[in-house]
This record gives structure tokens, sequence and C-alpha cells, in this order.
């Protein structure tokens, strides 16, 4: 993404980034909604690192002061969770965890659909983790 992309024409971070099909995986033209916290942590970064990027810039360089290709973001992702500690996860794995996330707080399957931009429901159900924990849970839920 461009920094033009991500923030306006005053440099304030955008509530909704429009992905034009060229960069994006299903080659359709996406949006992405941004929450609060996230347009604060963006806001930061736009203001302290970007503040000498042409609006044409990539919005995050590599240490070559060039745009990531798909892999190599995969790659950094990698490392970050490992630095955190956080064993077998994947770029994929936030992803996941958001779709279950939001799942496990009962927002509605379509939203969680058109926020994951899957064209299946299918395809969501199967993001939505499982766990015995959860199963004891929804049991308990009855009531005799």
């Amino acid at each position: 993404m461009r920094l033009h992309d991500v923030v306006y024409d005053d440099s304030k971070v955008k509530s909704k980034i429009v992905l034009e099909k060229h960069i994006t995986k299903g080659n359709e033209r996406q949006r992405v909604i941004l929450n609060g916290v996230l347009r604060k942590e963006l806001q930061k970064y736009i203001d302290s690192v970007c503040c000498t990027f042409s609006r044409n810039d990539a919005s995050i360089k590599s240490q070559k002061r060039s745009a990531f290709s798909p892999l190599t973001i995969s790659q950094l992702f990698a490392r970050l969770y490992k630095k955190a500690g956080i064993e077998g996860a994947s770029s994929h794995s936030g992803r996941r965890q958001f779709i279950t996330t939001l799942a496990e707080k009962q927002v509605n399957v379509r939203v969680i659909q058109a926020l994951a931009r899957h064209k299946s429901l299918n395809t969501t159900m199967l993001y939505v983790d499982i766990n015995d924990k959860k199963l004891g849970n929804a049991v308990e839920l009855m009531e005799f």
C-alpha cells in the first residue's frame, strides 16, 4: 500500500482503506475498515516514520527503502511472532484469530464473512477455531 492509500491529504489516517484490485489476493477491489485503536497506532507510525515519505511511497518500507513483497511480509510476520514468543504462528494466524474472536463475541456470521472478504460462508466457518473448552462452555449453557 502507498501512503496515499492510508492517509488523507492532511496526513490523518483514514477509517477505511480501499485496496485496489492489483494488490489483492483475489484481484478484486476491497475495503478494510480500521478501528479507533488501530488508527491511533497507525497515526503514531505515520507521524514518526512516514513524515519524510512522499504520498506515492510505500507506507511500510524494507531496509532497502522499497516496498515489501508478499513473501517478505510473511517472513517479517514470522520473525515478529518468534520475537514475541508465539510459537507456530504465521502471517495467517492473525486472520484466523480475528475471525475466531468475532465469532466468540457473537458478531453476525455474515458480517464476519464480509470483513474476511470471503465469497463463501463455508470458508469463513473454516477459520473459526473450536476446542474442548469452547465445546464445554456451550454445553454448560443448556438448562434442564
